[in-house]
Protein backbone atom coordinates (compact mmCIF):
# COMPACT_ATOMS: atom_id res chain seq x y z
CA UNK A 1 0.00 0.00 0.00
CA UNK A 2 1.20 3.36 -1.16
CA UNK A 3 0.74 6.57 0.74
CA UNK A 4 1.47 10.04 -0.99
CA UNK A 5 1.91 12.72 1.56
CA UNK A 6 2.62 15.65 -0.51
CA UNK A 7 1.57 18.14 1.85
CA UNK A 8 4.06 17.14 4.75
CA UNK A 9 6.37 20.08 5.81
CA UNK A 10 9.07 17.69 6.58
CA UNK A 11 8.85 15.81 2.76
CA UNK A 12 9.62 18.26 0.68
CA UNK A 13 9.86 15.62 -2.40
CA UNK A 14 6.85 14.13 -1.60
CA UNK A 15 8.49 10.62 -0.42
CA UNK A 16 6.04 7.95 -1.07
CA UNK A 17 5.16 6.31 1.74
CA UNK A 18 4.98 2.34 1.68
CA UNK A 19 3.18 0.33 4.58
CA UNK A 20 2.65 -3.62 4.58
CA UNK A 21 -0.81 -4.20 6.14
CA UNK A 22 -0.76 -8.31 6.36
CA UNK A 23 -4.38 -10.06 7.17
CA UNK A 24 -3.75 -13.32 9.17
CA UNK A 25 -5.15 -16.64 7.93
CA UNK A 26 -7.14 -16.46 11.53
CA UNK A 27 -8.58 -12.97 10.61
CA UNK A 28 -10.95 -11.86 12.31
CA UNK A 29 -10.04 -13.60 15.21
CA UNK A 30 -6.83 -12.24 15.16
CA UNK A 31 -5.75 -8.57 14.44
CA UNK A 32 -4.29 -8.03 11.11
CA UNK A 33 -0.64 -5.90 11.44
CA UNK A 34 0.64 -2.91 9.67
CA UNK A 35 4.59 -1.95 9.07
CA UNK A 36 5.85 1.23 7.90
CA UNK A 37 8.85 -0.07 4.98
CA UNK A 38 11.33 2.63 5.50
CA UNK A 39 12.38 4.46 1.89
CA UNK A 40 15.74 4.16 0.40
CA UNK A 41 18.22 7.23 1.14
CA UNK A 42 18.88 9.19 4.01
CA UNK A 43 15.77 9.32 5.80
CA UNK A 44 14.72 7.34 8.81
CA UNK A 45 11.79 6.65 11.22
CA UNK A 46 11.43 8.79 13.57
CA UNK A 47 12.11 7.41 17.40
CA UNK A 48 10.17 7.79 19.83
CA UNK A 49 6.89 7.67 17.65
CA UNK A 50 3.63 7.83 19.88
CA UNK A 51 2.31 4.76 17.71
CA UNK A 52 5.06 3.50 15.91
CA UNK A 53 8.13 1.51 17.18
CA UNK A 54 11.58 2.13 15.88
CA UNK A 55 11.56 -0.97 13.47
CA UNK A 56 8.33 0.40 11.62
CA UNK A 57 5.78 -1.54 13.35
CA UNK A 58 2.45 0.49 14.04
CA UNK A 59 -0.01 -0.27 16.89
CA UNK A 60 -3.06 -0.32 15.11
CA UNK A 61 -5.55 -0.53 18.14
CA UNK A 62 -3.92 2.81 19.36
CA UNK A 63 -4.54 4.96 16.49
CA UNK A 64 -6.92 8.11 17.52
CA UNK A 65 -9.19 7.23 14.37
CA UNK A 66 -9.76 4.00 15.53
CA UNK A 67 -11.21 4.62 19.06
CA UNK A 68 -14.55 3.45 19.40
CA UNK A 69 -15.01 1.79 15.83
CA UNK A 70 -15.77 -1.82 16.39
CA UNK A 71 -13.60 -4.59 15.48
CA UNK A 72 -12.51 -6.54 13.30
CA UNK A 73 -11.22 -3.33 11.70
CA UNK A 74 -11.81 -3.04 8.16
CA UNK A 75 -9.32 -1.84 5.65
CA UNK A 76 -10.58 1.11 4.75
CA UNK A 77 -10.85 2.29 8.36
CA UNK A 78 -7.32 1.24 8.87
CA UNK A 79 -6.27 3.52 5.71
CA UNK A 80 -7.90 6.43 6.74
CA UNK A 81 -6.54 5.89 10.81
CA UNK A 82 -2.63 5.90 8.98
CA UNK A 83 -3.19 8.34 7.24
CA UNK A 84 -4.31 10.82 9.87
CA UNK A 85 -2.00 9.60 12.16
CA UNK A 86 0.81 10.67 9.60
CA UNK A 87 -0.74 13.63 8.68
CA UNK A 88 -0.87 14.61 12.79
CA UNK A 89 3.06 13.44 13.09
CA UNK A 90 5.12 12.59 10.05
CA UNK A 91 6.74 9.10 10.78
CA UNK A 92 10.17 10.15 8.96
CA UNK A 93 13.09 12.34 10.07
CA UNK A 94 16.36 13.47 8.21
CA UNK A 95 19.79 10.96 8.63
CA UNK A 96 20.99 13.98 11.25
CA UNK A 97 18.06 13.89 13.88
CA UNK A 98 18.62 14.24 17.33
CA UNK A 99 15.25 13.44 19.15
CA UNK A 100 15.50 16.78 22.19
CA UNK A 101 15.28 15.91 25.53
CA UNK A 102 11.54 17.29 26.52
CA UNK A 103 11.04 18.15 30.10
CA UNK A 104 7.73 18.03 32.28
CA UNK A 105 6.96 21.65 31.23
CA UNK A 106 8.00 21.61 27.48
CA UNK A 107 5.18 18.58 27.46
CA UNK A 108 2.53 20.00 28.92
CA UNK A 109 3.16 23.41 26.92
CA UNK A 110 3.29 21.06 23.98
CA UNK A 111 0.45 19.73 24.89
CA UNK A 112 -1.46 22.86 25.30
CA UNK A 113 -0.56 24.56 21.95
CA UNK A 114 -2.10 21.06 20.78
CA UNK A 115 -4.43 21.62 22.28
CA UNK A 116 -5.21 25.45 20.56
CA UNK A 117 -4.51 24.14 17.83
CA UNK A 118 -7.65 22.02 18.13
CA UNK A 119 -10.98 23.12 16.69
CA UNK A 120 -12.86 24.23 19.32
CA UNK A 121 -15.57 21.36 19.33
CA UNK A 122 -12.79 19.05 19.61
CA UNK A 123 -11.07 20.58 22.64
CA UNK A 124 -14.65 20.55 24.23
CA UNK A 125 -15.11 17.02 24.02
CA UNK A 126 -11.63 17.02 24.96
CA UNK A 127 -11.91 18.61 27.85
CA UNK A 128 -15.27 17.16 28.67
CA UNK A 129 -13.44 13.81 28.38
CA UNK A 130 -11.11 14.84 31.00
CA UNK A 131 -13.54 16.01 33.38
CA UNK A 132 -15.46 13.14 33.61
CA UNK A 133 -12.34 10.92 34.23
CA UNK A 134 -11.12 13.24 36.77
CA UNK A 135 -14.82 12.99 38.22
CA UNK A 136 -14.49 9.01 37.92
CA UNK A 137 -10.99 9.08 39.80
CA UNK A 138 -12.52 10.89 42.22
CA UNK A 139 -14.94 8.70 42.98
CA UNK A 140 -13.31 5.31 42.87
CA UNK A 141 -10.94 7.28 45.29
CA UNK A 142 -13.60 8.15 47.74
CA UNK A 143 -15.31 5.21 47.82
CA UNK A 144 -11.67 3.34 48.14
CA UNK A 145 -11.00 5.49 51.07
CA UNK A 146 -14.63 4.78 52.72
CA UNK A 147 -13.68 0.85 52.57
CA UNK A 148 -9.79 1.02 53.71
CA UNK A 149 -11.05 3.41 56.90
CA UNK A 150 -13.70 0.58 57.65
CA UNK A 151 -11.16 -2.14 57.00
CA UNK A 152 -9.38 -0.36 59.66
CA UNK A 153 -12.04 -0.49 62.30
CA UNK A 154 -12.83 -4.61 61.57
CA UNK A 155 -9.14 -5.11 62.09
CA UNK A 156 -8.67 -2.99 65.30
CA UNK A 157 -11.50 -5.27 66.32
CA UNK A 158 -10.10 -8.34 65.11
CA UNK A 159 -7.05 -7.68 67.32
CA UNK A 160 -9.09 -6.93 70.23
CA UNK A 161 -11.12 -10.18 69.52
CA UNK A 162 -7.95 -11.71 69.59
CA UNK A 163 -6.42 -10.34 72.81
CA UNK A 164 -9.58 -11.65 74.35
CA UNK A 165 -9.38 -15.20 72.86
CA UNK A 166 -5.99 -15.09 73.99
CA UNK A 167 -6.78 -14.19 77.53
CA UNK A 168 -9.38 -16.93 77.90
CA UNK A 169 -7.14 -19.15 76.26
CA UNK A 170 -4.30 -18.59 79.26
CA UNK A 171 -7.45 -19.33 82.01
CA UNK A 172 -8.75 -22.33 80.31
CA UNK A 173 -5.21 -23.51 80.28
CA UNK A 174 -5.16 -22.71 84.38
CA UNK A 175 -8.43 -24.47 84.71
CA UNK A 176 -6.82 -27.15 82.56
CA UNK A 177 -3.88 -27.85 84.76
CA UNK A 178 -6.05 -27.79 87.95
CA UNK A 179 -8.07 -30.04 86.87
CA UNK A 180 -5.78 -32.55 86.04
CA UNK A 181 -4.68 -33.54 89.41
CA UNK A 182 -8.20 -34.65 90.40
CA UNK A 183 -8.34 -36.93 87.67
CA UNK A 184 -8.66 -40.33 88.45
CA UNK A 185 -5.00 -42.28 87.24
CA UNK A 186 -5.17 -45.94 86.13
CA UNK A 187 -3.51 -47.09 89.90
CA UNK A 188 -6.93 -45.73 91.83
CA UNK A 189 -9.57 -46.81 89.69
CA UNK A 190 -7.77 -50.33 89.74
CA UNK A 191 -7.98 -50.38 93.60
CA UNK A 192 -11.14 -48.88 93.79
CA UNK A 193 -12.66 -51.82 92.02
CA UNK A 194 -10.65 -54.03 93.80
CA UNK A 195 -12.40 -52.49 96.81
CA UNK A 196 -15.55 -52.61 95.54
CA UNK A 197 -15.07 -56.43 94.49
CA UNK A 198 -17.03 -58.72 96.97
CA UNK A 199 -19.53 -56.31 98.51
CA UNK A 200 -23.43 -56.60 97.41
CA UNK A 201 -25.49 -54.05 95.97
CA UNK A 202 -28.02 -53.40 99.01
CA UNK A 203 -29.17 -50.69 101.04
CA UNK A 204 -27.94 -52.35 104.01
CA UNK A 205 -24.24 -52.49 102.14
CA UNK A 206 -24.81 -48.83 101.40
CA UNK A 207 -25.45 -48.01 105.40
CA UNK A 208 -22.61 -49.52 106.28
CA UNK A 209 -20.50 -47.35 104.30
CA UNK A 210 -21.78 -44.33 106.65
CA UNK A 211 -19.78 -44.60 109.45
CA UNK A 212 -20.46 -42.04 112.90
CA UNK A 213 -17.25 -40.77 114.40
CA UNK A 214 -19.69 -40.14 117.95
CA UNK A 215 -23.27 -41.00 118.98
CA UNK A 216 -24.31 -37.26 118.55
CA UNK A 217 -23.86 -37.72 114.83
CA UNK A 218 -25.19 -41.15 114.83
CA UNK A 219 -28.23 -39.63 116.22
CA UNK A 220 -28.57 -36.74 113.69
CA UNK A 221 -28.02 -39.39 110.66
CA UNK A 222 -31.15 -41.39 112.28
CA UNK A 223 -33.25 -38.15 112.62
CA UNK A 224 -31.87 -37.16 108.70
CA UNK A 225 -33.32 -40.47 107.68
CA UNK A 226 -36.79 -40.30 109.39
CA UNK A 227 -37.64 -37.19 108.11
CA UNK A 228 -36.74 -38.25 104.47
CA UNK A 229 -38.67 -41.68 104.98
CA UNK A 230 -41.73 -39.46 106.27
CA UNK A 231 -41.63 -37.16 102.42
CA UNK A 232 -41.05 -40.77 101.12
CA UNK A 233 -44.27 -42.19 103.15
CA UNK A 234 -46.45 -38.82 102.31
CA UNK A 235 -45.69 -38.88 98.86
CA UNK A 236 -46.98 -42.28 98.65
CA UNK A 237 -50.27 -41.29 100.64
CA UNK A 238 -51.01 -38.62 97.97
CA UNK A 239 -50.32 -41.68 95.45
CA UNK A 240 -53.22 -43.74 96.96
CA UNK A 241 -56.06 -41.12 97.40
CA UNK A 242 -55.14 -40.56 93.63
CA UNK A 243 -55.35 -44.08 93.14
CA UNK A 244 -58.69 -43.96 95.55
CA UNK A 245 -56.46 -47.05 97.52
CA UNK A 246 -58.19 -45.36 100.43
CA UNK A 247 -60.32 -43.05 101.82
CA UNK A 248 -60.23 -39.17 102.59
CA UNK A 249 -60.34 -40.24 106.24
CA UNK A 250 -57.88 -42.72 106.56
CA UNK A 251 -55.77 -40.23 103.97
CA UNK A 252 -56.34 -37.43 106.86
CA UNK A 253 -55.69 -39.81 109.57
CA UNK A 254 -52.16 -41.36 107.91
CA UNK A 255 -50.78 -38.19 107.26
CA UNK A 256 -51.36 -36.05 110.14
CA UNK A 257 -49.57 -38.98 112.19
CA UNK A 258 -46.31 -38.77 109.83
CA UNK A 259 -46.72 -35.36 109.78
CA UNK A 260 -46.69 -34.66 113.22
CA UNK A 261 -43.59 -37.93 113.80
CA UNK A 262 -42.07 -36.03 110.74
CA UNK A 263 -41.86 -32.53 112.76
CA UNK A 264 -40.42 -34.33 115.65
CA UNK A 265 -37.76 -35.55 113.89
CA UNK A 266 -36.92 -32.22 112.48
CA UNK A 267 -37.31 -30.33 115.59
CA UNK A 268 -35.01 -32.93 117.06
CA UNK A 269 -32.81 -32.88 114.38
CA UNK A 270 -32.15 -28.92 114.70
CA UNK A 271 -31.37 -29.54 118.11
CA UNK A 272 -28.46 -31.80 117.07
CA UNK A 273 -27.38 -29.86 114.51
CA UNK A 274 -26.97 -26.98 116.53
CA UNK A 275 -24.71 -28.86 119.25
CA UNK A 276 -22.88 -30.62 116.34
CA UNK A 277 -22.02 -27.07 115.08
CA UNK A 278 -20.73 -25.96 118.97
CA UNK A 279 -18.96 -29.37 119.73
CA UNK A 280 -17.14 -28.58 115.47
CA UNK A 281 -16.66 -25.01 116.42
CA UNK A 282 -15.40 -25.88 119.65
CA UNK A 283 -12.92 -28.43 118.28
CA UNK A 284 -11.40 -26.34 115.81
CA UNK A 285 -10.61 -23.70 118.37
CA UNK A 286 -8.65 -26.24 120.90
CA UNK A 287 -5.18 -26.89 120.39
CA UNK A 288 -3.88 -30.41 118.98
CA UNK A 289 -2.82 -31.53 122.15
CA UNK A 290 -4.60 -34.56 123.32
CA UNK A 291 -4.53 -33.98 127.30
CA UNK A 292 -6.20 -31.22 128.57
CA UNK A 293 -4.86 -28.02 130.40
CA UNK A 294 -4.43 -28.64 134.07
CA UNK A 295 -6.62 -27.65 136.72
CA UNK A 296 -9.51 -28.66 133.83
CA UNK A 297 -11.66 -31.79 133.88
CA UNK A 298 -11.87 -33.62 130.60
CA UNK A 299 -14.39 -32.52 128.27
CA UNK A 300 -17.78 -34.31 128.74
CA UNK A 301 -19.70 -36.12 125.74
CA UNK A 302 -22.50 -34.09 124.16
CA UNK A 303 -25.74 -35.07 125.20
CA UNK A 304 -28.01 -36.53 122.32
CA UNK A 305 -31.75 -35.65 122.35
CA UNK A 306 -33.94 -38.54 123.03
CA UNK A 307 -37.85 -38.01 120.83
CA UNK A 308 -40.31 -36.85 122.98
CA UNK A 309 -43.47 -38.25 124.70
CA UNK A 310 -46.74 -38.11 124.09
CA UNK A 311 -47.24 -36.60 127.31
CA UNK A 312 -44.63 -34.26 126.96
CA UNK A 313 -45.55 -33.77 122.54
CA UNK A 314 -49.37 -32.60 123.68
CA UNK A 315 -48.02 -30.80 126.64
CA UNK A 316 -46.02 -28.38 124.21
CA UNK A 317 -48.90 -28.06 121.67
CA UNK A 318 -51.35 -27.03 124.50
CA UNK A 319 -49.40 -25.72 127.45
CA UNK A 320 -52.69 -24.32 128.98
CA UNK A 321 -53.94 -28.05 129.62
CA UNK A 322 -53.11 -29.90 132.44
CA UNK A 323 -51.00 -32.33 132.44
CA UNK A 324 -53.07 -34.79 134.32
CA UNK A 325 -55.65 -34.12 131.82
CA UNK A 326 -53.40 -35.26 129.07
CA UNK A 327 -52.47 -38.06 130.67
CA UNK A 328 -56.35 -38.94 131.14
CA UNK A 329 -56.91 -38.12 127.17
CA UNK A 330 -54.55 -40.26 126.18
CA UNK A 331 -55.80 -43.23 128.54
CA UNK A 332 -59.28 -42.82 127.13
CA UNK A 333 -57.75 -43.13 123.39
CA UNK A 334 -55.30 -45.99 124.12
CA UNK A 335 -52.03 -43.64 123.32
CA UNK A 336 -53.55 -42.37 119.77
CA UNK A 337 -52.49 -38.92 119.52
CA UNK A 338 -54.14 -38.28 116.56
CA UNK A 339 -57.20 -38.73 118.18
CA UNK A 340 -55.98 -37.50 121.89
CA UNK A 341 -55.01 -33.83 120.13
CA UNK A 342 -58.60 -34.01 118.40
CA UNK A 343 -60.23 -34.33 121.98
CA UNK A 344 -57.84 -31.73 123.62
CA UNK A 345 -58.97 -29.08 120.72
CA UNK A 346 -62.30 -29.38 121.40
CA UNK A 347 -61.69 -28.90 125.34
CA UNK A 348 -58.89 -25.88 124.51
CA UNK A 349 -59.67 -24.71 121.82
Amino acid sequence: MLLDDPQEPQDTQGTPLLVVISFADHYPQQMPSAVLVPPPGGEKIKHPYSVMSIDGRIQVECLSFLRGVVRPYSLLDMLLAISEQFELEYPLVGANYVPPTATASDLLSAQSAELSDMDPARQSLVQEAAERVVIDVNQKASKYLDMREQALLYLQKLNESNRELQRAKEILTEHQDELQEYLPSVGNVSSLVRQLDGHEDTVEEHANCLVPADPLQARALELLAEIHAADDTLALLEEGLKRELMTCDDYVKNVSDVGREQFVSRHLYLKVSDKLGKTSSGAAATTPVSTPPPGQSPRSPPEVPQRLAPTEALRMEFPSADVDVIRDVLASVEGDLTIARQQLKMMFP
